[in-house]
């Protein structure tokens, strides 16, 4: 019994035998090394004490073992227990290279960090002998073009030219506009110098500084559709993000590397080529080519549904899409197209050019081109296709507060408008929708399209006032019972190429928005001026499938424009509380 009990015990590994050690963690090591420097060593004091005498030399030699060791203990457990100054740092401020620039901590611990750098022999970098980077190559490169210029701008000042100054000798050349390409894929926009070599297989979106710093990206040798995105945050965030998109607050993505196709032409030539894709929901006359369809094809709704090859309805599908019609250009060319004792059936509503817009998914969108061209092609006469997809870009908003933050951030241009606006006009109807707590609630595919003035005019946003937010319900009601712009919803600009060049080369520097902030009173928004921006955008309500989901907004706007809006929109403070 006594044997059996003896070998259930662990027994002891022997000195000679050298077993596997298991590896420490962390947590392990700096465990003992924390009770390493917490003990102290001492030595006994019996040599010293001789048959009742005690001997003095050895006594000392005991008592200054124990004083060194208490002395190595202190400075031990002073180097043990503490941290440096780029630890003591919030994480989202720390630099892998902090230990060797002091310049790179916060001016509080500036002197701590150079005090450990003399302490540790840590070498450090000046300016003098730092290795160049490719961006500082790139700086120094730059201005030694410059100056360049400058001394060749320098040496023909001092030999004027001789100007004409007869009038009959003076000509005068005048530029026309650039012609847009015709079914013709368009290529990325051209980086910046300093960000051209890492855009070389794939584009950037027009927030991607603003992810790259808050997310992990894709790998920098395998994109995703040929574009750099986003896939998951850095911070732990699943039930933030929950909370959000369902109870309370807003969430929000860029959505700009959604594909988008321009069509032109005349209306019965592109509904024929979009009947040639398959796009149809089978109703004959009471479907979207029908009496139902009306408000789609005036431009007053947008659709979603799925394309094909030619004429394969049951054989090749290609992808969903998201197809909107232009409206017209005035309300009284609107109400003269549907009303046939009018006119509205004659041969100038026939012969009537319109614009159409088809979003698709980026996997999906060379397969669809292709089919596209097709069907254009064979059209009498051809229907114009123009790839949008660096020029339009887009932001996807749900969420509670989504109406709200939106709201907050699009403020309707009043630039070059004198004139007062209607209780039915698009602007008009877009402030009243501030306490709309679910986009759903609109009609089924509702879109609105305006121009606004530029977000960072009026950066850092601030809380709608409590009158704007909460609107009288029996107002809220009427307003999306009656729906008044299925008659007063006009041609949104951005159908317009010119119109999106415009806003995107009016676009001011960083520079010149903060001198006109300082300009301005304390506490008070720079004033507008003819010169500011209008950039055109359309935004779009998508019903979900259940009713009780959030519904979601899209803003469609010219590519450039997307950086300015979506900084104002990740800085606006709701009322609820939620961002």
């Amino acid at each position: 019994m006594d044997s059996e009990a003896s070998s259930k015990r662990k027994r002891v590994p022997s000195t000679t035998a050298k077993a596997p050690q298991a590896e420490t963690t962390g947590r392990e090591r700096k465990r003992a090394k924390t009770q390493d420097a917490r003990n102290i060593a001492v030595q006994t004091s019996d040599k010293a004490l001789k048959d009742g005498q005690l001997d003095v030399y050895n006594f000392v030699k005991a008592r200054e073992y124990e004083i060194r060791a208490l002395e190595a203990g202190l400075s031990k457990s002073k180097k043990a227990l503490t941290t440096r100054a780029f630890q003591s740092v919030p994480k989202d401020l720390r630099r892998r290279t902090a230990s060797h620039n002091v310049k790179r901590v916060p001016k509080r611990l500036r002197n701590r960090a150079e005090k450990e750098m003399v302490e540790d022999n840590t070498p450090t970098v000046t300016a003098r002998r730092r290795k160049p980077t490719p961006r500082m190559r790139l700086r120094l490169e730059t201005a030694k073009r410059l100056q360049q210029l400058g001394a060749r701008a320098k040496l023909k000042s001092n030999h004027p030219r001789i100007v004409e100054k007869d009038p009959e000798k003076m000509v005068c050349i005048q530029s026309r506009e650039p012609k847009p390409k015709q079914n013709s894929l368009e290529p990325p926009p051209r980086p910046p110098s300093k960000f051209r070599e890492r855009q070389l297989h794939k584009t950037w979106l027009p927030t991607h500084m603003f992810h790259a710093k808050r997310a992990h990206m894709t790998a920098p040798k395998d994109p995703l559709w040929r574009f750099a995105l986003p896939l998951t945050p850095t911070d732990k965030s699943y039930r933030p993000t929950h909370r959000m998109s369902t109870e309370r607050g807003a969430i929000g993505w860029d959505t700009s590397y959604m594909a988008t196709i321009g069509l032109e032409g005349l209306t019965t030539c592109i509904e024929d080529a979009l009947r040639a894709l398959c796009v149809d929901d089978g109703d004959g006359a009471d479907g979207k080519w029908g009496r139902r369809g009306r408000k789609w094809r005036a431009g007053k709704r947008s659709w979603e549904a799925w394309v094909y090859g030619k004429n394969k309805w049951s054989s090749k599908a290609i992808a969903p899409v998201s197809i909107i019609w232009c409206a017209d250009t005035s309300r009284e060319d609107d109400l003269k197209s549907h009303n046939p004792a009018a006119g509205g059936h004659s041969k100038a509503k026939v012969r009537a050019k319109k614009k159409v817009l088809v979003r698709v998914h980026p996997s999906a969108f060379l397969q669809l081109w292709e089919e596209v061209l097709k069907v254009s092609k064979i059209q009498s006469p051809p229907v114009m296709v123009e790839d949008l997809r660096f020029e339009i870009g887009s932001i996807e908003v749900t969420g509670p507060g989504s109406t709200e933050a939106l709201r907050g951030v699009l403020k309707p241009s009043m630039v070059n408008r004198t004139e007062t606006q209607s209780a039915d006009s698009p602007e008009h109807i877009w402030t009243l929708l501030a306490s709309l707590p679910n986009p759903g609630c609109l009609p089924p595919n509702a879109l609105l399209g305006f121009c606004i003035s530029d977000p960072r005019l009026h950066h850092p946003p601030r809380t709608l006032p409590h009158s704007q937010i909460h609107i009288l319900p029996d107002d809220l009601q009427r307003t999306l019972a009656t729906w008044p712009l299925d008659e007063t919803q006009i041609a949104p600009c951005i159908f317009e190429r010119a119109s999106r060049h415009k806003a995107s080369r009016a676009l001011p520097s960083q520079k010149a928005i903060n001198r006109r902030k300082g300009l301005a009173l304390p506490g008070e928004y720079p004033e507008p001026v003819p010169t500011d921006p209008e950039i055109p955008i359309l935004l779009l309500a998508s019903r979900p499938a259940s009713s009780a989901a959030q519904g979601t907004w899209t803003v469609l706007l010219p590519w450039k424009c997307v950086l300015p809006v979506w900084y104002t929109l990740m800085h606006y403070p709701l009322s609820t509380g939620g961002q």
